[in-house]
């Protein structure tokens, strides 16, 4: 089983307009993890896990959305893909 991480940057001018913690269980129903760190003041770093690419790939409308729906809050975003080497949750 390979799990697909993304993980999303941003910069937001301000952090408590950001909805993703309320609504990211319903929007991404498919995400195995769903994770947000405030990294800064404007600053956050959200990830994403998914059992697979292709389970991934059908949130893909649902990803797109979302950030459309927030880009006029977001100064900038910056995504990366890739593979789960290591998952321990205790």
């Amino acid at each position: 089983m390979k799990l697909t991480l993304i993980t999303q940057k941003m910069l937001l001018p301000n952090f408590r307009k950001l909805d993703y913690s309320k609504n990211a269980p319903s929007e991404f129903p498919e995400a195995e993890i769903l994770l947000s760190t405030r990294t800064g003041p404007t600053s956050a770093v959200v990830t994403s896990v998914y059992l697979d690419k292709e389970t991934a790939k059908k949130e893909t409308a649902a990803r797109n959305a979302y950030l459309e729906k927030a880009a006029h809050r977001m100064k900038s975003t910056e995504m990366l893909q890739g593979e789960v080497i290591l998952k321990v949750v205790r």
